[in-house]
């Protein structure tokens, strides 16, 4: 509650994790024999870890550190919305469960087709599902769902490519898609027709402020771009930093920097992620691992950008400081694979890690 604890979780060992966000200490750390985890998610005030996993739905109190409910049902995304927890099966259905009973809140709702993507906007009133590939133009590669009301809100046709990233705004307003070497702005709530915006290179991610004023996209070769999120058009020339892949690009919170991890950093010897100026695109700090942790699979910031969150391919999680490129704690160990997904809090420094 009070945003000096953390959460991770070990694909390999079927494991989630607790952390002291402020010393880099292991918690506790929480076995579920044959369950695989495939979401976490904090609730608001922080007091309870929602776990989703293959099998059940598990509620962890974080002060006396236990699990206090469970419910059978096959998890493949969750979130917290005020008193409720959502949860996306893998049967193609939305549950609406109370945070402190799991018990059901409200009807399920059928989502109509077998989506393999799905992710809740960042104020959990939109539900945002998409096929990774449509097969042809006509049919809906993209859904978005009210969650409120229960309905469609809108369907997205005409895209027959591969899509290898999407992001739908904080406050519902757009959701942008990357397919190759387009990149798909749709206006939401303006009821605008789709802006096609040609890049560089192969798209690989994106990110768009909390403002939802910037749009950023990261590239094959290291490219890095920034748009204004409303007209499309570029900020500046695209930044070139190297050869590499990224894995992820994203804003702090206040959009005034950006991290990019790459995918092929060599050991202990090269930039695995770099900052970036959040409005001209310029490369502000390098971080360089000294030891053997490989690349970075994983990055985020801090609302204010003082602090960045790597998610290394040798399974430790580290926490730097975004001015000195230096780290900050010792690296957080105890995962048997890599750390392939991790996170800031939303307060200003981010306190608290998962």
């Amino acid at each position: 509650p009070n945003g000096d604890l953390l959460a991770t979780s070990d694909e390999e060992a079927n494991t989630f994790l607790i952390w002291d966000s402020t010393t880099g200490e292991k918690v506790v750390e929480v076995p579920l024999g044959e369950e695989v985890i495939q979401s976490l998610a904090f609730s608001k005030k922080g007091n309870i870890l929602g776990v989703g996993t293959d099998k059940n739905l598990l509620t962890w109190e974080v002060e006396r550190k236990k699990i206090i409910n469970r419910k059978k049902v096959s998890c493949l995304n969750i979130a917290f919305f005020g008193s409720e927890i959502l949860v996306i099966t893998k049967d193609r259905m939305l549950w609406h469960y109370e945070s402190d009973t799991l018990l059901p809140a409200g009807k399920k709702t059928e989502l109509n087709q077998n989506w393999d993507k799905a992710v809740f906007s960042g104020v959990g009133s939109k539900l945002a599902l998409w096929f990774s590939k449509a097969e042809h133009k006509d049919i809906p590669f993209a859904d978005i769902w009210d969650i409120k009301t229960n309905r469609h809100q809108i369907k997205l046709k005409g895209n027959a490519h591969l899509i290898v990233a999407s992001i739908l705004s904080r406050d519902d307003s757009i959701l942008a898609v990357a397919t190759e070497r387009t990149l798909k702005v749709w206006q939401l709530c303006a009821n605008q027709p789709v802006q096609n915006i040609e890049v560089p290179a192969n798209l690989e991610t994106l990110d768009i402020t909390d403002k939802v004023d910037k749009l950023i996209g990261g590239m094959e070769g290291g490219f890095m771009q920034l748009w204004n999120s409303r007209s499309c058009q570029p900020f500046c020339e695209a930044y070139k930093g190297n050869n590499k892949n990224i894995n992820q690009i994203k804003f702090a919170g206040d959009g005034s920097v950006a991290i990019a991890g790459f995918k092929n950093a060599y050991l202990g010897k090269d930039d695995f992620a770099v900052i970036l100026e959040g409005n001209k695109g310029k490369m502000l700090q390098a971080l360089v691992c000294r030891d053997n942790a490989g690349f970075a699979n994983a990055v985020d910031l801090s609302a204010d950008g003082s602090r960045a969150l790597t998610g290394m391919n040798d399974g430790t999680v580290r926490l730097w400081d975004t001015k000195t490129g230096r780290q900050i704690l010792p690296s957080m160990e105890g995962h048997e694979g890599g750390a392939y997904a991790v996170a800031l809090s939303t307060d200003k420094e981010g306190g608290r890690i998962l």
